[in-house]
């Protein structure tokens, strides 16, 4: 791989892609790419690229030695076979982001349907506070270095794994964390049941010397892995977030797991949370973030942290300095309209906990959400657990945007209205319409979910209304 150093990457500027090419650029590799995104492909070229609008077998360049291409790039792209006639080898990115990852002497890795990229970021913040230099590719926008990426030595390498693609099971890391399992993805695992089998697969195959970070909360999807018997014990670190009427400490060691967290008081500005080790007392953590969900991300990143030989002094003062994901409740700013954040909840799961989050969080204040569907088949499917999300929340105001496709193709009877439909206290909009609809009702803070076109339209929203 080390002589394969002119890489040309397909679909450059995808969330995943983008932050692997510069991370390859910054490495020492000659980087090259193409984009079908006007917007992304400018973006790269100002950074210094050579970056290609649309495909095209002249796009590759004549010293080009390996091909990088996203998952989304069918096996037919006009690139892909002129890389084939010219016998230049071509690798999915997760295959390649595998062979960079496995030469790490630490390698750890995060997977799980929810939380990925938070978990992955807060890791890779904890490890570099504690005066660690990690290398870091994931598939968002990490705050506290305002890119995807990060460059360091050879000791440490984390990554998101992302389970939509079978291939991540190419990464080899020597920590493994699984923050939990969900119904998605069902085009590649067709079942939950073969989701479950596939990553008590990838967690038995291990090797001998990697720890296992996972939830012994039932309800995250992890309790049949959590019985497998082919996986080591002794190698394995549990954890669980207690709820309010639970009592921290309380039953026998071999009933309960091994961190167990609660949640002190959580409030605009975060949250304190109280950690048991071993049912011993760790620490109390504040964290710049709220909501269950996050606090269970933050559980398993110090289970990571405590199997790297980390203490927690350390893992303190990393917490206390995190800056958040992009996307995950990012403030956008202040606007006649109210307070705008963005979030990327776009599956059942993930909108009822960010949605519970806000909340709490914002219990006395007027809260409008925006939402836009992301995918006729994910809407086809869970329609109903939407429905059932967005009825359980008494916001101040609810507007659906129409399905944003990511290139599917519409299904019949399949759009935003199976939604509505079922909801009171909501109501369709378009994004022509939208800041119109937001004028209709006071509020003090407008979140836009999903993750498609959202972020796009809650950033216009603010500079159509911000304060001068």
């Amino acid at each position: 791989m080390d002589s394969q150093k002119n890489i040309h990457f397909i679909a450059m500027g995808g969330s995943g892609m983008e932050p692997l090419a510069r991370w390859c650029a910054e490495k020492g590799y000659n980087v090259s790419g193409s984009d079908v995104s006007e917007k992304s492909v400018k973006k790269l070229n100002d950074l210094g690229f050579d970056c290609k609008l649309n495909h095209s077998k002249s796009n590759i360049p004549r010293n080009c030695n390996l091909i990088v291409y996203s998952n989304a790039i069918p096996e037919d792209n006009v690139e892909l076979i002129g890389a084939r006639e010219r016998k230049i080898p071509a690798l999915h990115r997760p295959v390649f982001l595998a062979k960079e990852f496995n030469k790490a002497k630490k390698r750890i890795a995060i997977t799980g349907t929810h939380g990925k990229t938070t978990t992955t970021s807060l890791i890779s913040w904890l490890i570099y506070k504690s005066g660690r230099d990690p290398n870091v590719i994931v598939g968002g926008n990490m705050l506290n270095w305002d890119a995807g990426y990060k460059v360091g030595d050879g000791d440490y390498f984390i990554a998101e794994a992302d389970e939509s693609n079978v291939e991540f099971v190419n990464l080899d890391p020597t920590t493994l964390i699984i923050n939990n399992l969900d119904c998605d993805h069902m085009d590649t695992y067709k079942t939950m049941e073969n989701l479950e089998k596939y990553i008590a697969d990838y967690l038995t195959s291990r090797d001998e010397k990697c720890n296992f970070i996972l939830p012994r909360e039932k309800g995250l999807g992890v309790s049949k892995i959590l019985e497998n018997n082919s996986i080591r014990p002794g190698s394995m670190i549990t954890t669980a977030l207690l709820k309010e009427d639970q009592e921290l400490g309380f039953g026998n060691m071999s009933d309960r797991a091994l961190i167990e967290g609660k949640i002190l008081h959580e409030g605009e500005n975060g949250m304190l949370l109280r950690v048991l080790y071993y049912g011993l007392p760790l620490g109390e953590f504040f964290l710049p973030m709220s909501g269950q969900h996050n606090a269970r991300n933050v559980l398993s990143a110090i289970g990571a942290c405590l199997s790297l030989g980390m203490d927690e002094n350390e893992i303190y003062e990393g917490l206390r300095s995190f800056r958040g994901v992009g996307r995950r409740m990012e403030k956008i700013g202040e606007t006649l309209l109210g307070e705008i954040f963005s979030d990327y909840a776009h599956h059942p799961t993930a909108l009822r906990e960010t949605l519970k989050s806000i909340d709490a969080k914002y219990k006395n204040k007027k809260v409008t959400i925006v939402f836009e569907p992301h995918r006729y088949t994910r809407l086809e499917k869970n329609h109903r657990e939407f429905s059932e999300v967005l009825n359980s929340f008494q916001f101040n105001s609810k507007l659906i945007l129409p399905v944003y496709s990511a290139g599917e193709k519409k299904i019949k009877g399949i759009d935003s209205s199976l939604i509505v439909n079922s909801i009171e206290n909501i109501k369709l909009t378009t994004e022509e319409n939208l800041v119109q609809d937001l004028t209709e009702k006071e509020s003090d803070v407008v979140i836009f979910l999903g993750a498609g076109n959202i972020h796009k339209i809650a950033q216009e929203t603010f500079n159509y209304s911000q304060i001068n």
